[in-house]
């Protein structure tokens, strides 16, 4: 028999286990599983008791009834009700990870920097955006990025066509789908009459005319492809540092081969080859950063001064280039000279000051806004 002291209600240990069963098989409980016993409510009807069985107890009944599988499901339950309920506690995205992160009062959730990682070894760990659980994207904000996302679905379809299936009336600019096989084509909007061609005037009355020979165009004309080709501008290198991205996270087995080479051949110790596995770790980092910087240009917020940001992002663009032009060389010998060692590290350092005055200069600018905003 176990007697519940809170609200004074007796039952026998059996009657407790299947209560539990049914709570936490059936009704998914665990945190909050009420007493089994019934209260008189007014006119004499009966009710169930509303006091929440102590985690102590629900463990000792689970115990003695020897059904270590209920157990488990309750310990289980219990603690990813834990995790659901707690802001500050939330599960790893990971695929198969059943790690939960916990952020201490110091992080700062508004901010660009909300990266969070699962676990402290680096080989295992898995690093994502604790606010909305996709990649780390500092700088750009969880809001712009889910926006980015949903263009990039939306759009990669209907940029493929619109740049293989039209073009633009050279007087209106609006975009026309060709659905014949004759290349004299009429605007609708401007009544103009040009060639699919050449897109030059086509004299309909007559219909002489010849575009068979090659003239250059250098020109820049504006047209209402104006915003899917900013939208590809963006995409293009946003993509471009991504896949950069990945081919140089492989470059850390390269570099540990590289080391160990450096050591047996240089004669050097392990110290002295940590600065191959800096630059390496540097070079991700700083890649990380620009891919994003470019969902951060696209979508332009109030905030972004942007004649210095693209300053900013196309020095650390050069400085980043120039790194990985380094760990790319095969000639492992070279390292292994202080000279050329001290200019890896050298530039190791450029990258990683470029990269602070960048994330500073976005911080200070939204910082700003925000003041000005609340004032």
């Amino acid at each position: 028999m176990t007697k519940i002291e809170a609200c004074g209600h007796l039952l026998c240990n059996d009657c407790w286990r299947r209560h539990l069963k049914v709570q936490i098989e059936d009704e998914g409980q665990a945190a909050r599983i009420p007493c089994a016993g019934e209260i008189e409510l007014e006119g004499g009807k009966t009710g169930r008791c509303s006091i929440v069985l102590d985690e102590v107890v629900v463990e000792r009944l689970l115990a003695q009834g020897g059904d270590t599988g209920l157990s488990d499901k309750y310990c289980h339950r219990l603690v990813q009700t834990y995790v659901n309920n707690n802001p500050t506690v939330k599960w790893c995205p990971g695929r198969d990870c059943t790690n939960a992160v916990r952020v201490t009062s110091s992080f700062d959730a508004t901010g660009f920097h909300t990266a969070v990682s699962c676990s402290s070894d680096p080989a295992a760990a898995h690093h994502w955006c604790f606010n909305c659980k996709e990649q780390p994207h500092a700088p750009a904000e969880c809001d712009d990025v889910k926006r980015w996302q949903q263009k990039c679905r939306d759009d990669s379809e209907t940029c493929n066509w619109l740049q293989a299936n039209t073009k633009d009336c050279p007087k209106c600019k609006v975009a026309i789908n060709k659905d014949g096989g004759c290349n004299h084509i009429h605007c609708k909007r401007c009544d103009m009459h040009f060639c699919w061609v050449c897109l030059g005037v086509f004299e309909h009355t007559t219909y002489q005319h010849t575009c068979n020979k090659f003239v250059a165009d250098d020109s820049n004309v504006h047209s209402s492809r104006a915003a899917l080709e900013r939208y590809m501008h963006h995409f293009e290198r946003f993509s471009n540092h991504a896949k950069s991205r990945e081919l140089e996270s492989r470059l850390r087995e390269q570099t540990l081969t590289k080391m160990t080479e450096m050591q047996d051949r240089g004669n050097k110790t392990y110290m002295d080859v940590q600065f191959m596995k800096q630059a390496t770790s540097q070079l991700i980092e700083s890649r990380r950063t620009l891919q994003w910087t470019y969902v951060v240009g696209f979508y332009e917020p109030k905030w972004l001064v942007r004649n210095i940001f693209e300053m900013n992002q196309a020095e650390l663009e050069q400085a980043t280039e120039q790194l990985s032009n380094m760990l790319e060389s095969e000639d492992v010998i070279r390292w292994c000279g202080e000279r050329d060692r001290a200019q890896m590290i050298s530039q190791t350092n450029h990258v990683k000051t470029r990269l602070g005055h960048l994330n500073q200069a976005l911080e200070e600018w939204r910082a700003a806004y925000s003041k000005a905003i609340d004032e």
